[in-house]
């Protein structure tokens, strides 16, 4: 929620600002409050009223209640997509794929590419992984840094998991970020979901992206560096570093 008064002429002052909500709002209740001072000092009320929400929004006007629908049409003559009905959605945001950088041991892996495009309005990844021998046990090391003036990256994630479990999906849903990620990635065909890896099989991950919908219920506006590393114990078989932006996509 973001709220600013500013003077838009000499003799005006206007309320702007947007609200995103982290979850659907299915029902709730609205109260106008309007007190006054005496001319000795002392308040007095001269509205408090409370209107179901749900009602308030689908219904133009009501008796004896002027000034509430009052500002509702303000509301919507400012905003046309000001909600008409319940419940009102969560507000989606984008998670852009900006750059990346990765490396990867040629020894132990034969073909890894990654390329960011555009598909369908979306920052999108595509890679292609192919080992040089079965991976019968791995670890991924996730890390996500947020970028800080002039102070140290703020280490929003680090994480350890293991690799053949990730796949299995065993213990994913303990571990949210984790889970989140297989979920994205489950979906493509030929994605492997059990150890070992098979070597000279291609793994595919075409135009994957971040789909809001299916995404943690709110992410604030915010740029990070998302780090995935993975490796063996004796040695490390890719490093991928990704730089994302998390964007607002439709405020009210």
């Amino acid at each position: 929620m973001d709220l600013h008064l500013i003077n838009a002429t000499t003799h005006r002052s206007v309320i702007t600002g947007s609200i995103i909500f982290n979850q659907d709002i299915d029902q709730f209740d609205v109260l106008f409050f309007i007190t006054s001072l005496k001319r000795n000092g002392k308040p007095w009320t001269m509205l408090n009223l409370t209107i179901k929400g749900c009602d308030f929004i689908a219904k133009s006007r009501r008796k004896n209640m002027n000034f509430p629908y009052i500002v509702l049409g303000e509301l919507r003559a400012a905003n046309p997509n000001f909600p008409k009905s319940c419940p009102i959605k969560k507000r989606p945001f984008v998670l852009e794929f900006h750059s990346l950088d990765y490396e990867y041991n040629k020894e132990r892996v034969k073909i890894f590419d990654m390329k960011i495009v555009e598909y369908q309005g979306n920052s999108a990844l595509n890679a292609t992984v192919i080992f040089a021998r079965d991976i019968n046990d791995f670890y991924l090391d996730l890390k996500v840094l947020v970028p800080k003036k002039k102070r140290r990256p703020f280490v929003l994630l680090n994480m350890t998991v293991n690799g053949c479990e990730f796949l299995n999906g065993i213990n994913n849903r303990y571990l949210k970020f984790a889970y989140f990620i297989y979920n994205q990635f489950k979906q493509f065909k030929g994605f492997p979901t059990k150890c070992p890896v098979e070597k000279d099989k291609p793994i595919y991950i075409p135009y994957f992206y971040f789909d809001s919908e299916n995404s943690p219920p709110y992410l604030p506006v915010f740029n990070c560096r998302l780090s995935i590393v993975s490796r063996q114990k004796d040695d490390f078989l890719y490093r991928a570093h990704f730089n994302l932006r998390v964007k607002d996509k439709r405020p009210i």
